[in-house]
């Protein structure tokens, strides 16, 4: 026991000096849980934030390390341990390039890097097992992880649930595809599978209970817990799901012709690209950095900058795998009724596409951003239409964002909107669509501009003087992040706002609906499903106010114009399949 006690007692010292309370090593501070894989030991500390006992564990391998001839193979168990591992502070992150080009140097990356982390205010349940959340970073599908400096969940478990972080393989390591049994695809993607599969079978040693899950995630993290939703491998491991800023029918979520960028990082890293297998071999043997700088260079060109946000290494297509995770594109398994009917939260926030903004560095490229706006039309509607008719959908949209101005540093809402809409928004409202018919879908509009914020966001407001609620803002308000300042007096909106998206998160986790009764600290609102008539949602801006108007308005009704087999046929097939599911239970009474 001293010889553990030793090895933790820097990062108490340096916990202590945090909470200003001492450390007290007792055996309730560093409590033992036996998994089936062997006992973990965790840690008890203080919030200072929220000042309520968390029981962490964080570091617990739920797979075998994917090195070797496991890379790009779906993962496997971990082996079992006899003696006690200590599991109280984060391990290493995934291999990953820098997104936005931004330094983060307080995160260490190897390939042994399958880890799960689990924060309880409860070890031994009281008064029965807590309700459950499980937390998919975001990142691009290239970048992130579920360290707790990143995703430090003190708000949610002080409202009495039990939260699961974890790591997943990014980039080409993770979804590199060569369509062949050795390659086929979605290595992350079974990587969640199975931290999923872990949840089931261990979180009752954490007082938390199985059949109480939430499956939640933001960006990357949202397409993915979405394209979980889709499919039938993830059927009736989760009970609830939440998707911030991100579903499996945006652009970006899934990639076509996945063997083609897998043969092309082959070939930039001088393999064989005639057999596949060669391929493969070659990649297997390859230096994991040099993985990672090709894929950086593969995919960060200025030819994809030019042409907006482009992912390569994302989910695919996986039908070479002998489990495959997507079959099918999401819409297809959507059409089919595949998947869970389990109630929904989903939403974005109100200027996503600030980001966007990130990636465009010069006033010229500002100017000619109206030069290329075929590139927002998407690939189904360009393949089927005509150069007259593409004109007139260029034009609509111009017409739309931008009217008669040049857009420039000091006139930028239009570009901002539209990338909102094209990446985020008009997926979001086409899924709640379509969703809403199989379960209860609760939309909202995170559009509180506070002090808590991102370093793209800042660099962008200082760049262009355009201030708003980028991409990932809402993150600072679910969760402790070392990265962002949260600076913040108790009775500040920034304080309010943080335990209001904790509250209405973790109500929805423990009772499958965000509010319940009439509570002032949620301002006394109602949040209420999507209608079928109107789009109604929830905005979150410093108040929490219902607004029964259609969700993104006529900028919806703009995209269900340029691409109206998006907007009609999903839901249409929905309620068609809803419509047969009832008689099939009616006939088989």
């Amino acid at each position: 026991m001293m010889r553990l006690l030793s090895t933790v007692t820097p990062y108490l010292l340096i916990l202590s000096s945090v909470t200003s309370q001492e450390p007290a090593l007792s055996e309730d501070d560093f409590p033992v849980v036996l998994t089936s894989y062997g006992p973990v030991q965790g840690l008890k500390f203080v919030s200072p934030w929220t000042k309520k006992a968390i029981y962490s564990f964080r570091g617990i391998p739920y797979a075998t390390p994917p090195l070797n001839e496991l890379r790009f193979k779906d993962p496997i168990p971990p082996e079992k341990w006899s003696t006690v591992k200590n599991c109280t502070q984060d391990e290493n992150a995934c291999p990953q390039v820098d997104f936005f080009g931004l330094p983060n140097s307080t995160l260490s990356t190897n390939e042994d890097c399958l880890f799960i982390n689990v924060y309880t205010p409860q070890v031994k349940p009281v008064d029965g097992l807590l309700p459950v959340m499980v937390w998919v970073h975001g990142g691009g599908f290239y970048a992130g992880s579920g360290n707790y400096n990143e995703t430090g969940p003190d708000f949610l478990v002080g409202e009495g649930v039990v939260v699961v972080t974890f790591n997943y393989r990014l980039g080409a390591l993770g979804f590199l595809s060569l369509e062949i049994p050795g390659a086929p695809g979605n290595a992350g993607m079974k990587d969640q599978l199975l931290a999923l599969q872990w949840v089931q079978r261990e979180i009752q040693q954490f007082g938390g209970d199985k059949g109480s899950v939430t499956l939640f995630g933001e960006s990357a993290g949202s397409a993915a817990v979405h394209l979980h939703y889709l499919s039938p491998l993830s059927t009736g491991l989760f009970h609830r799901v939440i998707g911030e800023s991100g579903t499996a029918l945006t652009s970006w979520s899934v990639r076509s012709n996945a063997a083609v960028y897998g043969l092309k990082l082959a070939a930039a890293l001088n393999c064989s690209t005639a057999d596949s297998v060669k391929a493969l071999k070659c990649l297997t043997t390859t230096d994991v950095q040099e993985i990672v700088d090709a894929q950086q260079r593969l995919t960060l060109t200025e030819e994809d900058i030019k042409n907006g946000l482009s992912l390569v290494f994302v989910p695919s297509i996986d039908k070479a795998s002998k489990k495959p995770f997507l079959p099918y594109y999401p819409r297809k398994l959507l059409e089919q009724g595949e998947g869970s009917f389990v109630p929904f939260i989903m939403g974005i926030n109100s200027d996503e596409g600030m980001m966007a903004l990130g990636m465009t560095k010069d006033e010229e490229r500002i100017k000619n951003i109206t030069n290329n706006l075929e590139r927002f039309i998407p690939p189904e509607v360009k393949n089927q239409s005509t150069e007259s008719r593409l004109a007139f959908l260029v034009k609509k949209i111009k017409q739309f964002y931008f009217q008669d101005t040049v857009p420039s540093s000091s006139n930028l809402r239009g570009y901002v909107d539209l990338n909102t809409d094209f990446f985020f928004g008009y997926s979001t409202a086409v899924s709640a669509r379509a969703f809403r018919d199989r379960a209860d879908v609760y939309l909202y509009m995170f559009a509180f501009n506070g002090a808590f914020k991102e370093r793209v966001t800042e660099i962008v407001m200082k760049t262009y003087n355009f201030s708003g609620v980028s991409h990932a803002e809402e993150l600072s308000y679910l969760f402790v992040r070392q990265k962002v300042n949260q600076t913040a007096t108790e009775d500040s909106t920034e304080m309010k706002t943080w335990k209001q998206m904790a509250k209405l998160w973790t109500n929805f986790g423990k009772y499958g609906t965000p509010t319940v009764g009439t509570d002032p600290e949620l301002d006394s609102v109602a949040w209420f499903p999507v209608g079928n008539v109107t789009m109604r949602y929830l905005q979150i801006n410093g108040n929490l106010t219902m607004i029964s108007n259609d969700y993104l308005g006529s900028r919806v009704a703009l995209w269900d114009s340029i691409t109206p087999s998006r907007s009609g046929y999903l839901q249409a097939t929905a309620v068609l399949i809803i419509l047969l599911t009832t008689i099939i239970l009616y006939l088989t009474k």
